[in-house]
């Protein structure tokens, strides 16, 4: 009788588990089957930042110039289409006008190394940007921060137009500007500049906005 009580509870158990997990599942899809196009490219970002990580990893202190290495290399099946143009994702330059649906990142430098020089570690960090429509909606991220490029990264030198920095959905990345960081009494961090990694990839400073269609700074 007990036995036959114990087994009924850990069945009723069993079943309540699972209609909780077919719940989750099923608002996981409706969520997914929801996304804005804001939504996508915020995901597209978050993969490509992804698949730039595991290159990074595999290819050190190297960074891809195109998304197509990105699938050369095998880290992204292919590249994401842009929710907007339906076209694959493009890498951009940040002072160029943002195109809802691509995407811009900036490479820079770090080291890792003890403090008496004996061993000193050079790393490639970089920082992600992912456009989107100002004007549109969010259903997935509704909830989400989305922090602006101007916001996360202050200074006179690599401030966007505000009109171009309400584009950005999505940012990640080391690259930021750390000066020496003493991590214990033997080793330390370093990592360059946002501005100086900027200067490094041909940029001019404070930021020259350019219009894509004529090339004519604005």
């Amino acid at each position: 009788m007990i036995l036959g009580t114990f087994a009924a509870l850990i069945l009723a158990y069993g079943v309540i588990q699972v209609g909780i997990f077919l719940v989750e599942v099923r608002k996981y899809y409706a969520i997914e089957a929801a996304r804005t196009p804001n939504d996508l490219a915020v995901d597209n970002t978050n993969r490509i930042w992804g698949a730039l990580l595991t290159y990074e990893h595999e290819n050190p202190n190297q960074l891809p110039e195109t998304l197509d290495e990105l699938v050369a290399s095998g880290n992204l099946r292919s590249v994401p289409l842009n929710p907007f143009s339906g076209k694959p994702v493009k890498r951009m330059r940040l002072d160029e006008k943002p195109v809802p649906g691509d995407i811009c990142y900036i490479t820079g430098s770090a080291e890792y190394g003890r403090r008496d020089g004996k061993e000193v570690n050079p790393e490639r960090i970089f920082v992600i940007v992912g456009y989107g429509d100002p004007d549109g909606e969010y259903y997935k991220y509704a909830s989400g921060r989305h922090m602006t490029w101007n916001e996360s990264l202050r200074g006179n030198d690599v401030r966007l137009p505000d009109e171009w920095d309400c584009y950005v959905v999505y940012i990640e990345g080391e690259l930021g500007g750390i000066g020496p960081c003493k991590l214990n009494e033997e080793w330390y961090y370093r990592s360059q500049s946002i501005e100086e990694a900027m200067l490094n990839e041909g940029y001019e400073l404070p930021i020259k906005a350019i219009v894509n269609d004529s090339g004519q700074s604005s």
